[in-house]
């Protein structure tokens, strides 16, 4: 469980980037006006984790059950609110939210997902379509955080002496890493984040650490790298010849 409450928050924020209006309100203006959903920037849905003390295999049994027996494992919506639309604060619309995911947990490591949605947002197989592009992000996703060179990216004194580095975070399917093309698979994934930084670096720095912060980190499957040809340690000689071997103890 350690590992995946963060890993199925994670996914949910990568696959919300594909599914972005799920994280925005309808607004109901009055009529004649026609509903819209809404999405601004920075909006996100509740993702609530909860226990429950139910048994579960009662609750999966193909059996009649009471509704209210459910329903505890079902978030419900945020309630309604009056809203405006751009700069006109004359013009007050209902907001409603669109999506609240609850994942209940039981004493026997038993997991729920209860996803309570606006169906005006999406029909079945719209809704159908989210959770399993969830899903296969959240079963398969692997991550690589690395750290770019923006030196030659950005215009620094000639005497500057100091660190200019970008933590870069790289997503690729598990499958993809541990098939034939494994490694052509690595490079290009990380290849793509290194061409985001053309678009900019320092881009966003203020959310570097909490991005970072969102990876779930599990010690026994996570290793360190370190170094770059770029630096061309080996060309380092202090009298002696080329050193024999470099490498680093420790990154801090």
């Amino acid at each position: 469980m350690q590992n995946t409450l963060p890993n199925l928050k994670h996914s949910l924020s990568l696959t919300l980037q594909h599914f972005f209006p799920f994280a925005g309100k309808i607004k109901l203006p009055p009529p004649p006006q026609r509903h819209y959903i809404f999405f601004t920037e920075g909006d996100c849905i509740p993702f609530l984790v909860a226990e429950s003390e139910a048994d579960f295999n009662h609750l999966i049994g193909n059996k009649a059950r009471h509704a209210q027996e459910l329903q505890a494992l079902v978030p419900k919506l945020q309630p309604p609110s009056m809203s405006s639309v751009g700069t006109n604060a004359l013009k007050q619309y209902l907001s409603v939210s669109l999506i609240a995911i609850q994942v209940t947990t039981s004493p026997n490591a038993d997991i729920s997902i209860g996803i309570t949605f606006f169906h005006a947002a999406a029909d079945g197989r719209g809704f159908a379509h989210f959770t399993k592009s969830w899903a296969s992000v959240c079963d398969v996703i692997c991550h690589s955080i690395f750290h770019a060179d923006c030196g030659d990216r950005i215009d620094l004194p000639t005497k500057y002496f100091g660190n200019c580095l970008q933590p870069c975070l790289v997503a690729a399917k598990r499958g993809e890493l541990s098939g034939e093309y494994g490694v052509a698979a690595a490079a290009k994934a990380i290849g793509r984040a290194v061409m985001e930084l053309d678009k900019g670096v320092l881009k966003e720095a203020e959310k570097w650490m909490s991005r970072v912060g969102e990876v779930p980190i599990n010690s026994k499957h996570v290793f360190p790298v370190a170094g770059s040809p770029k630096l061309r340690v080996y060309d380092t000689d202090f009298g002696w010849g080329r050193p024999k071997k470099y490498g680093s103890i420790s990154i801090a």
